[in-house]
């Protein structure tokens, strides 16, 4: 790992560092696992340095303005905040800070640097009881459809392992021709996010359950440990033709993380309507309100 401002590609070596800090940090914003930071890393370039006894991180999209995530380790982030911007605005750089979350975005703003609100990157979090329970009348037309797929195919729930591995692969590259992911460039970004995150399943540290039907692996669900509380679902992914399922592995899988996590962070929206209403449907216990700092050379 190199001292900032020199950065170095995310990789397998940093795993023990990035999380032990984690764990101190106890974050609460989905991107802020290994896991994530990883096997995002060709989609968004995910780099790292240490920085003041921090570790700082630093993404950027195709033609986008690169962006940092909050400082991890030192109290002060503060501080650390400002050495970046300086040392971007000194490159002729704009300072782009994303996932900024409380108490930082208010000592921010002591500073006279204002975090703007990004709705779209807001984090939905639920009670791990209500997901898995669905007993609320709220919750009527989910254990509806769960019923209906109960009843209709023949059904099994199995915890993901090495050997199941290839077809959830296989399950990805299907779902991914059924959805044209060729022309989406978010879609295919994701799809090779997903691809890399089930190849090195298990040397990242990721975990996860998994729906057969009719014999055939038809269903997968991929996270892990964000804090001690709260478990992050990086993907969620099944057969499109298979009324219920989605409801189904949902339940399953938050039963699994009953006894562990009281929360479970199923990350944001971004915006589409879609996706919005379906996270919403499943009432959010909160959200988690993410800003983001954007500073310019005048």
């Amino acid at each position: 790992m190199q001292v900032f401002p020199n950065f170095t590609a995310i990789s397998l070596k940093d795993k023990q560092l990035v999380e032990l800090l984690l764990q101190k940090e106890q974050p609460i914003i989905s991107e802020m696992t290994f896991g994530n930071m990883y096997t995002w890393r060709k989609t968004e370039l995910v780099e790292v340095a240490s920085l003041e006894n921090s570790l700082v991180f630093r993404g950027k999209r195709k033609n986008q303005v690169a962006f940092y995530s909050p400082p991890v380790g030192k109290d002060d982030k503060v501080s650390v905040t400002n050495i970046l911007i300086e040392h971007s605005l000194a490159e002729g750089f704009p300072f782009l800070m994303k996932g900024i979350v409380e108490p930082l975005s208010s000592k921010l703003a002591k500073e006279g640097l204002t975090p703007m609100p990004e709705r779209d990157n807001w984090d939905y979090v639920y009670l791990t009881e209500d997901l898995a329970k669905l007993s609320s009348p709220k919750y009527y037309s989910k254990r509806k459809e769960i019923k209906k797929f109960e009843s209709k195919y023949k059904h099994e729930y199995v915890k993901i392992t090495p050997s199941i591995i290839p077809q959830c692969i296989k399950l990805q590259e299907q779902w991914c021709f059924a959805k044209d992911c060729n022309d989406s460039p978010g879609l295919r970004e994701e799809n090779f996010t997903i691809l890399d995150a089930l190849q090195d399943f298990d040397k990242i540290g990721l975990s996860g359950g998994a729906v057969f039907v009719d014999g055939n692996l038809s269903a997968f669900t991929i996270g892990e440990m964000l804090n001690s509380q709260t478990w992050a679902t990086h993907f969620e992914k099944a057969s499109p033709d298979i009324r219920g399922l989605y409801q189904y592995i949902n339940q399953k899988f938050a039963r699994d993380l009953l006894p562990n996590y009281g929360f479970i962070n199923r990350e944001q929206d971004l915006g589409q309507n879609g996706l919005r209403a379906a996270k919403t449907s499943y009432r959010p216990h909160h959200m988690v309100e993410k800003s983001f700092l954007m500073m310019k050379e005048s």
